[in-house]
Formats: C-alpha cells, structure tokens, sequence
C-alpha cells in the first residue's frame, strides 16, 4: 500500500500521558488533532494533561502558540475520531487483547491507505494486527519514549516504504505536505519484544536484579548508578563512549 502523500489531520486514540503528549506534538506542529474520548470525566481528565504537555513543548521551544491546545477536538465515537483522518496515533494501556480490539476496529474505520500507528511498548507488529481484517498492512510501531519530554520514536511498518514513510513524519525533515515532528527516530528492520528501547531497558533491569540478588548491592545502589550512567551516556552520545 502506499501511505498518503498529504497529511493534516491526525486522530488520537487513547488519551492518556502518552496520548496526551502525542496530542500536544501534533498540535505544536500545526495538525489538526481530533481525540476519541470515551466519557466526559475522561475528556476533562485529557485536556488537563493535554495542557500539561503542550507547556512542555512551548517552555522546549517547540510550540510558538501558547494556546495552541486549545484547538483540539474531542469526540465519543471511535469511528467519527479516524473516518476522515490522514493519520491514527494509538496509545491506549499495554493490554493485548485490548490494543487489538482496537487496532481492528480502526481499521474497519479508518481510510484505506491510513497508517496506524501504535505506541505499544513491547508488542511486537506481527501480534499488534492480529485481529485487523481490512487492512492489517497498514498497522505499524510507532513507540516513543515519552513525546512531551524526549524527542525519541522507533518505527517499524509492514515495509520498507511505510517504515521510510513513518521515519519521515517522526524525522526531523519536512515537507510541503508532510510536517515532521523533530524526533530522533530509529527505523527499525524487524520486530522485537520490546523493541528496541524496552528490550535494552529491560536487560539493564534484569542485570540490576541480579545484582541485588547476588548480594554485590543494594537496589537503591542500582538506582543510583544508573542514574549517573545515564549521564554519562548523554555526555559520550551513546553506549559506544560510556566505557570507563
């Protein structure tokens, strides 16, 4: 499939910190952003936090409209949210089940040649489009860090084209049509438990347990070199020059 070549409008489905940070990027960036919301106490509980995050991109120098978020548009019914979106931005809790419930329902929704993209932290794309029926080659990876504070996404689509396309839109490149959001942005090959960030992640937390375990250490010990390796990782630009 070829992913659309104009993008304006951008759907969010799930709502929460991540969603919300989502939300408040596109809108930085000058997308209309529509959010499904699924009540009116989770609506007002979203543009709080919408709020909260737009802040972040107008103190980063990011949003120039200090009222941008206000432009948002919420409604209660998923289908209305992606019938006529250019993009879909999935953020809904770490659940399998759920993610694939509601993978397959934008789907059935959604424009044919629409990219979903979701912000699952572990799941790999193969499970994520289980259940997707019309389209499911147009479900991708699309995980973050976190939007509001970190510019950082890994990106994985079914094909080479749609993983090119998404290292675009996350990129820090743009176009005429297609505005990028200024992320560092690794352009993943194939999928991963965890992707890329969670599996290093998780092997450091794994690492630390044994640490702990094995009696080298205190766990408020791990903590606190972890820290400090973090530091030193920004200071050498990676793993590579962290070695001391």
């Amino acid at each position: 499939m070829e992913p659309p070549s104009t993008l304006r409008k951008v759907a969010i489905v799930g709502t929460g910190v991540i969603g919300s940070g989502w939300a408040a990027l596109f809108l930085a960036k000058g997308y209309h952003v529509v959010a499904f919301v699924r009540s009116p106490a989770s609506q007002t509980k979203f543009l709080k936090s919408l709020e909260e995050a737009y802040r972040n991109f107008v103190a980063r120098g990011i949003a120039l409209d200090p009222d941008g978020y206000k432009a948002v548009a919420c409604v209660f019914n998923l289908a209305e949210c992606v019938a006529d979106a250019d993009y879909v931005q999935e953020s809904v809790v770490e659940d399998l089940a759920l993610k694939q419930l509601i993978v397959q329902e934008i789907d059935q929704f959604a424009p044919p040649n629409v990219i979903i993209g979701s912000s699952t932290s572990f799941i790999p794309l193969s499970l994520l489009r289980w259940r997707a029926r019309k389209h499911p080659e147009r479900v991708a990876t699309a995980h973050p860090s976190l939007p509001q504070w970190d510019a950082f996404c890994e990106v994985l689509g079914s094909s080479p084209a749609i993983t090119a396309w998404l290292a675009k839109l996350y990129g820090v490149d743009s176009s005429p049509d297609i505005t990028g959001l200024g992320m560092d942005v690794v352009a993943m090959k194939r999928e991963a438990h965890g992707h890329v960030m969670n599996s290093l992640l998780s092997s450091l937390s794994m690492t630390g347990v044994l640490l702990v375990q094995k009696g080298i250490c205190e766990a408020a010990d791990v903590d606190a070199t972890m820290v400090h390796l973090g530091r030193l990782m920004v200071a050498s630009g990676g793993i590579s020059g962290a070695v001391v």
